[in-house]
């Protein structure tokens, strides 16, 4: 059975918070969470979610048929700038 990974950069600490709290099904180790508060902007925190994406990506290459990026509230440059970094 083909296995698509997803990712999903996050955009800002509450995107991070809500993800991790409120979305079932869904993981955001308390390390990515920290990671998060750490930027110390709200442009920042984005640059960081789409570098936390963009390692995940990396760690998780060839271990299934692909990796979905979603676009995170509709917002295509995020998911784009994840897809560059794996390229």
């Amino acid at each position: 059975m083909p296995l698509v990974l997803s990712l999903m950069p996050l955009m800002s600490v509450v995107h991070a918070e809500f993800m991790a709290n409120e979305v079932p099904g869904v993981q955001v180790p308390p390390a990515v969470v920290e990671r998060m508060c750490r930027a110390p902007s709200a442009a920042a925190a984005a640059a960081e979610g789409i570098a936390i994406a963009s390692e995940v990506g990396q760690a998780v290459r060839g271990r299934g048929q692909g990796i979905h990026v979603v676009a995170p509230d509709g917002r295509i440059e995020p998911a784009l700038a994840v897809v560059e970094a794996l390229q």
